[in-house]
């Protein structure tokens, strides 16, 4: 009887080991990438940096193909981050929106060929946006990269920073637009003038401001264009834009056709 016992506890022993006392395994959460995503991104941009720096060497660079092999490379390494979990929902379409970027540089680079001029147009307003976001990592997210390549960071950041800052000039400039009621006035000899005045709410001066006052009729058709111009429109200004058309329209809808930014 007393060897019966024995054996019974020690079967109990045994199985309180193996099953943690009875009490099931504890899942361990979301393997969330907020704390890699950094030091993934910033695994591809030096291996892409490596790629520049071989395809310089070599004389291959400027082609499509040294073009695809620089973004193919950041990719492979980047774009698993699509399908990671993020606790940070600001961070995680952050980071979706810079492999969005490397997605659409290929698209430039299978688009247009590296010698049409349209190419380095397209490739640039890709750029910009991929820098912008870099910029944002480095302020916000602390990105960094290894001493060797830490330059090559800081020259994308620096484009990342200006190109952010005209993008934000550009949208409180055309905000402008927004604050623009033109009204019809008929001159009596088949024509009409169409005028605003309006204040320039912005903190920049404005230079060679021209506007393109759509027409449209009773239906919403847009029938014609006249245009308004000004040489300059200074920050907490306000100024009175004219046009005159033969067209009696129903909406105007004005658009800038060119402006500049005296700094």
């Amino acid at each position: 009887m007393l060897a019966r016992k024995v054996m019974i506890a020690a079967v109990l022993v045994s199985t309180l080991a193996l099953g943690g006392c009875g009490q099931p395994a504890q899942d361990s959460g979301p393997d969330y990438a907020d704390d890699e995503a950094m030091q993934i991104i910033a695994d591809g941009l030096e291996a892409r940096s490596d790629v520049v720096d071989e395809q310089h060497a070599s004389g291959e660079s400027g082609t499509t193909a040294a073009y695809k092999d620089l973004v193919q490379t950041e990719l492979d390494i980047v774009s698993p981050l699509r399908d990671r979990q993020f606790e940070d929902s600001e961070l995680q379409e952050q980071v979706v929106a810079y492999i969005n970027t490397l997605e659409d540089s290929m698209d430039v680079i299978d688009s247009y060929p590296t010698s049409d001029g349209e190419f380095y147009l397209k490739w640039t307003e890709v750029y910009d946006e991929r820098t912008a976001l870099l910029s944002t990592f480095v302020d916000e997210y602390d990105l960094t990269l290894d001493e060797k390549y830490q330059d090559v960071l800081e020259d994308l950041a620096s484009n990342g920073a200006a190109a952010l800052q005209q993008s934000e000039m550009e949208a409180e400039v055309n905000a402008l637009l927004d604050n623009m009621t033109f009204e019809k006035e008929s001159t009596g000899y088949g024509y009409f003038d169409y005028k605003a005045t309006v204040e320039n709410t912005t903190e920049y001066n404005l230079t060679d401001v021209s506007l393109v006052l759509a027409l449209y009729d009773e239906e919403g058709v847009r029938m014609t264009e006249t245009y308004a111009f000004v040489n300059s429109w200074a920050a907490g200004e306000k100024i009175r834009f004219e046009a005159t058309s033969d067209f009696d329209a129903a909406e105007v809808k004005p658009e800038f056709q060119y402006y500049s930014v005296d700094r």
